[in-house]
Formats: structure tokens, sequence, C-alpha cells
């Protein structure tokens, strides 16, 4: 169980990018599904760190499944989990980011 949820910088502003193009494009019902899902996730890994997909084993980075469109990337170190990226699983593999 991790004590601290820390986002970076490129994390925050890809959740950001994301309500902000479902502000403008859908509704505030998607939108604030969309945000309350990933919170749930992100309590969700923050009680269980180690069940997300482990996608790069040296840098023990994990991969989670939000939405059938995103992903979110995060990694725990010393009781704080660390969200590194989200990813929008309809682009090109080769653009994924940590």
């Amino acid at each position: 169980m991790v004590e601290k949820v820390i986002w970076t910088p490129r994390a925050t502003a890809k959740l950001r990018a994301i309500i902000r193009y479902l502000e403008l494009n859908w509704n505030e019902k998607v939108t604030r599904e969309f945000a309350q899902k990933t919170f749930a996730s992100i309590q969700l890994i923050s009680d269980q760190p180690t069940m997300g997909e482990l996608v790069d084993e040296k840098k023990q980075i994990r991969g989670f499944r939000i939405t059938k469109h995103n992903r979110l990337f995060y990694t725990v170190a010393d009781k704080e989990l660390i969200v590194l990226n989200m990813f929008d699983n309809r682009q090109s593999p080769k653009n994924k980011r940590y």
C-alpha cells in the first residue's frame, strides 16, 4: 500500500488535455465520469500497487487501463505511487513514453 501519490508534470498535462478534450467535444457527464474513473483507478492501484501490467521490468513501470482509450503508466518507489504518463491507446505504440 502506498502512502502518497505523485503526478509528474507530463502526466498532469496529459490528464488536463484529456479533460479539456472531453469538455469541448463531449459533455459534463462524460468528463465527470472519466475523472471519477481515473481517480478510482489511482485509489485501486494505491491499495494494490502490483496489479498493473509490468511493461518495463528494468524500470519497474506498470500500465493500467482506465478506459478502452486511455492507459495510465506508473511506478512505485518508497511507498510513493508515481504517475508517469497517460497514453491514448489509439496512438501508435512507438509513441508510448513513460
